[in-house]
């Protein structure tokens, strides 16, 4: 980004529908001091794609003389990752399991040279050093597949020990989780259903492109009609 904003955003073909609900993460979340949010909604609904697609407007947004966020940081605990250049699943391991996995990939991103091997308590204090010092914005994808204890830590360190750090800089620090569950927390809750009639059709003409030219044939309306029931978008 001209402004000079940094990212690790993941790879992803262009995003259809979702722009409701775009405007809605940035006004019921970004645009709101403090505020931090768990996007839930169901395996495959898009909660991936749809943050992904979030974090890019932020990252290529030039409209605004300020920007929202100097770092936009991606954590993810999928066990796999699609890679859409590819079109292949490669099996990897989940970047974070802890407090202790993220803060190291918060540390990494920033380009600390063997996260790892600081003490956990050193690897907080930097970390809140970090984040005082410029705008970011943390994305902790797949949450659901954190234990418990995990999760716990984290809501705990993120939206209460940060928001303390911060207290005098209320608009630095953003965190947005995406989970398939429910997370009883502080954290404002933003459900994600799946895609309108009219949106799931433009999804199944997109990605039945790459399989015209072989001569496939395409979908009828009728078929089009019961994938999108029985998926219910």
């Amino acid at each position: 980004s001209n402004l000079g904003v940094r990212a690790n955003i993941p790879a992803h073909g262009p995003l259809v529908g979702r722009t409701q609900q775009i405007s809605d993460i940035m006004e019921q979340i970004i645009e709101i001091p403090n505020q931090i949010g768990i996007v839930h909604g169901p395996g495959g609904v898009g909660k991936t794609a749809l943050l992904i697609e979030l974090s890019r407007q932020l990252f290529e947004d030039e409209s605004s003389k300020s920007v929202y966020f100097h770092n936009i940081i991606w954590v993810t605990a999928k066990p796999n990752y699609y890679d859409p250049t590819l079109d292949r699943v490669d099996a990897r391991q989940p970047q974070f399991q802890s407090l202790d996995n993220v803060l190291a990939a918060i540390l990494e991103f920033h380009e600390f040279e063997d996260a790892n091997t600081y003490q956990f308590e050193e690897k907080q204090w930097l970390v809140l050093e970090l984040l005082r010092d410029s705008k970011t914005l943390l994305i902790l994808d797949n949450f659901e597949s954190v234990a418990r204890a995990g999760q716990e830590d984290i809501l705990k360190f993120f939206g209460v020990t940060v928001k303390q750090a911060l207290k005098d800089k209320p608009d630095y620090f953003k965190v947005l989780v995406t989970s398939r569950e429910l997370i009883p927390s502080g954290f404002h809750q933003i459900k994600l259903k799946g895609l309108d009639k009219r949106e799931s059709k433009q999804l199944m003409q997109r990605l039945y492109e790459p399989y015209a030219r072989s001569g496939k044939q395409q979908l009828t309306n009728q078929q089009q009609d019961s994938l999108y029931e029985t998926t219910q978008g």
